[in-house]
């Protein structure tokens, strides 16, 4: 089973959903379909992808002040 490509895939689904909150629920509920042997391997690659996808320094409450100041 190739985790990675699971992950990616799952990854790309939920980046469809409006919220992050619902992009979370459903990367939960797409990893629980899997056996629980899987679900380990599958969280810890989800998990470095998100943390890859985060920008180092900005959070979207100062992003979005920095925005109305202007």
């Amino acid at each position: 089973m190739n985790y990675k490509a699971i992950a990616k895939m799952i990854y790309a689904e939920s980046r469809r959903c409006p919220t992050g909150s619902e992009a979370s629920r459903y990367r939960d509920k797409a990893v629980a379909e899997y056996p629980k042997a899987d679900r380990y391997y599958l969280r810890c690659y989800l998990d470095n992808i998100k943390k890859a996808n985060r920008v180092a320094g900005l959070s979207p409450s100062s992003n979005y002040n920095r925005m109305e100041n202007q």
